[in-house]
């Protein structure tokens, strides 16, 4: 498992595709704005 999977779960309940996909964009712009 990726780094990015580890951070995605299991933070809250899988609410489904969607939420997971958003949160995973969050996950991606806190990276960039790092970097």
């Amino acid at each position: 498992m990726s780094p990015l999977s580890c951070h995605l779960w299991p933070p809250r309940p899988y609410a489904g595709p969607v939420s997971h996909h958003k949160e995973f964009e969050m996950i991606v712009r806190k990276l960039r704005l790092q970097r």
